[in-house]
C-alpha cells in the first residue's frame, strides 16, 4: 500500500502513524525542520521517503500531482491548524482514501465564528469533512465518542491510534525540580480549544487549599481571551504562589520550552 502524510505541526503523530504502517510505502510531506525533528526524536521509526514543502499553500498542487500519478492508496493529515482553502483542495481533488486528524473535536464538528472570516472557516471545515472518509482521533477522544457522544458514530467514521510513543532509550534534556504534582494544559490559550472556566475555577479551588500541585499553561495566549486567562493566573498566584504558570504573552514558545514543561 502506497500512504502519503502530511504533517506539518505534530512530529509525534507522524512517528505513531509510521510505526502503524511499517512495511507499506511511505512518504512524508513536511517541512525540512519537521523531518529533522522527527529523526532527531528516533530515526529507526521511519521507513519512508520525505518530501519538503515550505507549507500547505505552497505545496498544494505538488501533493495532488504526486498522489495522482503515483496512485496512492491512503492519504493522511496530521492535525492542520491554517491553510484550510489548502486542506480542501487536496482532498478534493486525491482520488484514493483520505483520514484527516484532529486533537479537538469541537473546532471541527461545531465550530464557532465571531467574523466574517471565521464564518468563511467554518465552512471551509465543514466542507474538508466531507471529502474525508475517516476521522483520526486519540484514544482517549474515540472513548468518549463511543460511550458519550455515540451520535456522532452515526454521522462520522472514526479511528484512533495511540497518539505518542515512547522511546525509553532517549535521554531525557530535563529534570524534575521537585517532586510536586504537574498538570500540564498543552497549546495555545484559546477559546476554542479547552473550557478553560472550568480549569480555572479548578486551579481556584486548589490554590485556596494551598494543595501540593502546580499547572502549567504550555502555549501562547490568544487574544483579549488569551489575556483573561492570564489575568485569572495571576490572581490564583497571589492566592498560593507557584499554583500556575505560563509562558510570557511577549515571546513566541519555542519547541525546547514545550519539551521542557511536558519532561
Amino acid at each position: 500500500m502506497k500512504i502519503v502524510i502530511i504533517e506539518t505541526d505534530h512530529a509525534q503523530i507522524s512517528i505513531s502513524l509510521s510505526e502503524v504502517f511499517e512495511g507499506h510505502e511511505q512518504h512524508f510531506f513536511t517541512p525540512e525542520h519537521m523531518q529533522q525533528e522527527m529523526q532527531d526524536y528516533s530515526a529507526g521509526l521511519f521507513y519512508g521517503q520525505f518530501h519538503n514543502i515550505t507549507d500547505l499553500q505552497q505545496a498544494e498542487q505538488e501533493i495532488i500531482k504526486f498522489c495522482n500519478e503515483k496512485k496512492v492508496d491512503l492519504l493522511i493529515f496530521s492535525p492542520v491548524f491554517k491553510h484550510y482553502n489548502s486542506v480542501l483542495a487536496i482532498a478534493k481533488a486525491v482520488k484514493c482514501q483520505k483520514i484527516f486528524t484532529t486533537h479537538n473535536l469541537n473546532t471541527w464538528l461545531n465550530p464557532s465564528f465571531w467574523s466574517l472570516n471565521s464564518l468563511k472557516e467554518k465552512f471551509t471545515k465543514k466542507n474538508i469533512l466531507k471529502h474525508i472518509d475517516f476521522i483520526l482521533v486519540e484514544d482517549f477522544i474515540y472513548n468518549y465518542i463511543s460511550t458519550e457522544a455515540n451520535y456522532l458514530m452515526r454521522k462520522y467514521r472514526f479511528l484512533y491510534i495511540p497518539s505518542y510513543t515512547f522511546q525509553p532509550s532517549r535521554k531525557r534534556q530535563f529534570i524534575r525540580k521537585n517532586d510536586t504534582l504537574k498538570i500540564v494544559l498543552t497549546g495555545t490559550i484559546d477559546k476554542e480549544r479547552r473550557n478553560y472556566d472550568a480549569v480555572l475555577n479548578t486551579i481556584d479551588f486548589f490554590a485556596q487549599k494551598k494543595a501540593k500541585i502546580t499547572f502549567s499553561f504550555a502555549g501562547q495566549p490568544i487574544g483579549e481571551y488569551g489575556k483573561e486567562v492570564i489575568h485569572r493566573i495571576i490572581k490564583a498566584n497571589e492566592i498560593h504562589p507557584g499554583i500556575a504558570s505560563y509562558f510570557p504573552p511577549e515571546i513566541i514558545p519555542t519547541p525546547l520550552m514545550f519539551v521542557e514543561e511536558m519532561e
